[in-house]
């Protein structure tokens, strides 16, 4: 018997890994759209968005107890906590308006949206940092944003609840999330500082924020009492919902190391399809062939950013699954038998490349 081919061990560890996340992010997207389907709890996205925080800074803490444990020594905070509350304010503020704006969205129409954070950040670049984007980058954008604007139009043709405010709040909660992409690769990079340890202080002070925030416009217990008897599952639905981001989130992360940041890119881009798709088949809601056609220009938009990116290790890997493909169809033509004859230097230098 012959031991297991190391290609084959890490196909197999991505499949699995890709999957969990589609399978994760979808319960996620299910379980969210749910909670903010319910009439008297929707409108109290900042409440529920505190719940999520508080719940997902518990998580971290454990986890990030549990690294230092496992590693033997205590790590102290290596930025200055100014940094912590700014990350953990943005954080903040990018969840709060995105969760807002599926009291006035679709939820298909939200992660379209979420989807092109690109737009902002090219924007940003070019008014603060005077940044040069490539040609593809442009384009990419211009495809972004024709697919959001035709998918907006069909959203406010076909939807009764559809109003501009969830516009406003989603795109509010797209540039947060541009300065909260910025910040966290400024800290990452000046401190040197792990991702677990910045997620756990971000989180925490991000919960401290929203519960002032909460308790200063009063719903901090109008919510909790909402969310208790809007629905039987109400609390329950949020510690799962909590759950399934935290362990999305580390998911990805696995991902990245294992990977690289190309196919991470890509298995989030189609788990956000994955998840719109979800979205359709789980909850009555209006459709036209036409979301198809802005999604896939949106998407086309999103494919040609990250190949912008990643020019060279697109045709590394797009070489890779030639050569491997190539390789495959000659041994299966002339019945080669690996085992028994030795390869030739052409075939050992596909191998290689594949």
């Amino acid at each position: 018997m012959g031991t297991t081919s190391p290609c084959f061990n890490s196909a197999f560890q991505f499949t699995i890994t890709a999957g969990s996340v589609f399978f994760v992010y979808g319960c996620y997207a299910v379980i969210q759209e749910w909670i903010f389907r319910i009439p008297n709890i929707r409108e109290y996205g900042a409440f529920l968005t505190m719940m999520e925080f508080g719940l997902r800074s518990i998580l971290c803490w454990g986890q990030f107890w549990l690294q230092q444990t496992c590693a033997k020594r205590r790590v102290q905070p290596c930025a200055p906590f100014r940094c912590y509350i700014l990350v953990g304010f943005t954080s903040a503020a990018t969840m709060v308006f995105s969760n807002c704006s599926l009291s006035y969205l679709n939820y298909p129409t939200q992660m379209m949206f979420k989807s092109c954070k690109l737009i902002p950040v090219m924007i940003g670049g070019i008014l603060v940092q005077s940044k040069r984007f490539h040609s593809l980058d442009y384009l990419s954008v211009i495809l972004m944003t024709f697919g959001l604007i035709w998918f907006t139009k069909v959203d406010k043709t076909l939807n009764t609840e559809f109003n501009m405010l969830g516009i406003f709040y989603i795109c509010s909660a797209l540039v947060f999330d541009a300065f909260l992409g910025n910040f966290q690769e400024k800290i990452l990079r000046d401190y040197r500082m792990s991702q677990a340890e910045l997620t756990t202080y971000s989180y925490s002070f991000g919960t401290w924020a929203l519960f002032v925030i909460v308790s200063a416009d009063g719903s901090l217990v109008e919510g909790y009492r909402a969310l208790k008897s809007a629905a039987p599952l109400s609390l329950e639905l949020m510690l799962a919902l909590t759950v399934c981001g935290f362990l999305g989130i580390n998911l990805v992360l696995v991902l990245i190391r294992r990977n690289g940041a190309l196919v991470s890119v890509t298995v989030t881009t189609l788990r956000k399809v994955i998840s719109t798709v979800i979205s359709f088949l789980t909850f009555a809601k209006p459709f036209s062939v036409e979301y198809l056609y802005a999604g896939s220009l949106l998407l086309s938009g999103v494919t040609l950013n990250i190949y912008g990116k990643n020019r060279k290790n697109c045709s590394s890997l797009w070489w890779a699954v030639f050569s491997r493909t190539c390789l495959r169809y000659t041994k299966m033509c002339f019945k080669f038998k690996s085992e028994d004859s030795p390869r030739s230097q052409l075939e050992k230098s596909i191998i290689m490349q594949a």
